[in-house]
């Protein structure tokens, strides 16, 4: 069976701002494009999907697992088949890019330090893991997060505006690598971007239209 995202009925609003009513979706195995104006709900919509804002109503499914509202959060078994690329600086500035790197990593069952280590040396980052993330570039700072949606073994990634602050060489491994995974067809990859990605979309989604 493909694998598949599901959105069911989701409402949310901030206040009296209603961002989703009664919206659902479905999104196959490769990459789709979550486009809209500002405001129009794509990074809450990837907020959402973590698990980092509470559902008010609705559910979400994928390969067998359930997250719906109501749940006290978003269940374990959620959280560790996802991963959020946000587009604000990593939450741990105290820790070191190294030490930030295996602590996420260590929480996912299945990562590989090797794959880490490979997607922390295509990016460039290999010569400042002892970097504070506090002390790091905003594209350091992002290198750091994209190694790990490039590295962990998820099936739902989140990817909001990967390509800003990029160097032109990690912008073209991103893109590689997201092409290779889209024509593979393993995960449920769900991009924001403002601009052209360059990468094969499968479907686009077109928030607040």
């Amino acid at each position: 069976m493909e694998l598949s995202l599901h959105i069911d009925q989701l409402v949310f609003a901030y206040g009296s701002r209603w961002l989703f009513e009664g919206w659902s979706a479905r999104a196959g195995a490769g990459i789709t494009w979550v486009q809209g104006a500002n405001g129009s709900g794509k990074s809450t919509l990837l907020r959402l999907l973590a698990g980092a804002l509470p559902l008010r109503h609705g559910s979400f499914e994928l390969a067998g697992c359930r997250y719906a509202a109501g749940d006290r959060g978003a269940p374990l078994a959620w959280r560790r088949q996802t991963f959020w690329c946000l587009s604000d600086p990593p939450p741990t500035p105290w820790l070191t890019i190294a030490e930030c790197l295996g602590f996420v990593s260590g929480t996912y069952p299945g990562a590989d330090s090797s794959r880490v280590r490979e997607q922390v040396e295509a990016l460039g980052l290999d010569q400042a893991l002892s970097t504070p993330l506090r002390d790091a570039s905003l594209g350091q700072q992002r290198k750091t997060l994209l190694a790990l949606a490039l590295a962990l073994p998820v099936k739902l990634l989140l990817l909001d505006e990967p390509f800003n602050a990029l160097d032109t060489a990690s912008a073209r491994h991103l893109a590689d690598t997201l092409t290779a995974r889209a024509e593979r067809a393993e995960q449920v990859i769900l991009l924001t971007s403002h601009v052209e990605p360059h990468v094969p979309v499968r479907d686009r989604w077109l928030l607040g239209s």
